[in-house]
């Protein structure tokens, strides 16, 4: 099991947007703030209505706060989609629960799949850029 992923989302019970979002911030070093990470809690469960799943709105941020000056975060984030998309068969919550979404482990796999699609992405943009 991912340490981060058991970290978050196993041992502090945060949601997968917030998941998401602490992981990179760890692992990019973001510095952000408690505050912060707090603006991302209400798009966990895909924004409470099963929605675009929180794991992937968790990574839009991510990248728009990587990227934020930059011109290419559309570029990035339509990426990051399309990837999620192909990865997952949709981007919304109700959709992908029931292929991903285990009793024991909630989104865990989701989690883990949509940041390693994240990183790809960001270490992709940064090598290019």
């Amino acid at each position: 099991m991912n340490k981060l992923i058991e970290k978050y989302y196993i041992n502090q019970k945060l949601n997968c947007a917030e998941t998401i979002l602490l992981m990179a911030n760890e692992e990019y070093n973001l510095e952000l703030s408690n505050e912060s990470i707090s603006l991302i809690k209400g798009f966990g469960g895909g924004m409470s209505k099963e929605l675009v799943c929180g794991a992937i709105t968790g990574g839009i941020a991510t990248l728009s706060y990587i990227f934020n000056k930059n011109n290419f975060l559309k570029e990035a984030t339509i990426e990051f989609l399309d990837k999620c998309q192909d990865k997952f068969q949709s981007v919304d919550c109700s959709k992908i629960k029931p292929n991903f979404r285990k009793e024991d482990i909630g989104c865990h796999n989701t989690i883990d799949i949509t940041y390693k699609t994240l990183k790809e992405i960001i270490d992709k943009y940064k090598k290019e850029n």
